[in-house]
Parts: C-alpha cells; sequence; structure tokens
C-alpha cells in the first residue's frame, strides 16, 4: 500500500433517538466507542492498528464532547499516540468526518 493512501475499511453510526429519550443517560463517547468498537470488528482491525480517529458529533451535549473523537478512541484501545479530530458540522458532521 502506498503510504499516501487513504484505506475505509468499515463504518458505523450510533442509534437516533428522541430528546430526551432512552438514550438521554448515554454519554456521546459511550454511544462512539460502541458504534467505534463494531466498525473495528466488522473490519477485522485491531484497535490498535488504527492511524488517525475522525469523528462526527453534532452537538457536543456532554463534558467530555470537546475532546470526543479522543474519547472514543481512547475507549476501544487505540495508542495514546493516536491523533484524533472531531468534526461538527451540523448535519453533515458524520458525511465530513468521512
Amino acid at each position: 500500500m502506498n503510504l499516501d493512501e487513504i484505506v475505509i475499511l468499515e463504518g458505523a453510526r450510533t442509534p437516533i433517538g428522541r430528546f430526551l429519550g432512552g438514550l438521554s443517560r448515554v454519554s456521546p463517547t459511550d454511544l462512539g466507542a460502541v458504534a467505534s468498537a463494531g466498525a473495528l470488528s466488522r473490519a477485522g482491525v485491531p484497535a490498535d492498528a488504527v492511524d488517525a480517529v475522525f469523528f462526527g458529533n453534532v452537538l457536543p451535549a456532554s463534558k467530555d464532547a470537546a475532546y470526543l473523537a479522543r474519547h472514543v478512541g481512547l475507549a476501544v484501545g487505540a495508542p495514546e499516540s493516536t491523533p484524533a479530530l472531531t468534526v461538527n458540522r451540523a448535519c453533515g458532521s458524520g458525511l465530513d468526518a468521512i
């Protein structure tokens, strides 16, 4: 593989809930970690092989949401040295993260 190549092996998203619905007590980091762990599992990629974490988030609504990509990466086992970027572009966050 060329070092300039970008490879996306798999993707996942969190469920969409209602305002103050059943998911309101689950942190964005926990939701993101479940989706990310699922994507890594489906792709057959170990977390320690992740080179960078990009995570789309529409409304940062918790104390750890400012660094959501970093927290999600660490939660799934990515190395501490892995760079992480949270993308907040309203409805386009997920697509922009890709």
